[in-house]
């Protein structure tokens, strides 16, 4: 299973974000993925690998850990280094683990 539950994570961006620094305007951005998944109790402690691929492969240099009390990874233009001009697929769900 490539994502928990029935439905694919939800995968937003670009959200730009624009700051000073020094007296210049620096723009960035980043992409959020939420994983859509229903604990199954109160103290359901699911954890889930989330990570980005590129051009349909998977790159595990992006790997980020969330639980089911927080669902949202944020991922920052750094996660896309090396990867400008590759197709950024949706955000994939490695593993569901249970604790």
């Amino acid at each position: 299973m490539l994502y928990p539950g029935t439905s694919p994570p939800t995968f937003t961006g670009p959200n730009i974000i624009t700051s000073l620094c020094n007296g210049n305007e620096i723009t960035d951005f980043t992409f959020e993925c939420i994983v859509q998944y229903t604990p199954a109790t109160d103290v359901d402690v699911a954890m889930f690998d989330v990570v980005l691929t590129f051009d349909g492969v998977v790159d595990e240099s992006t790997l980020k850990t969330t639980t089911s009390e927080e669902k949202t990874v944020v991922f920052s233009s750094d996660d896309l280094h090396g990867h400008f001009g590759k197709k950024v697929n949706h955000a994939v769900c490695l593993n569901e683990a249970q604790t």
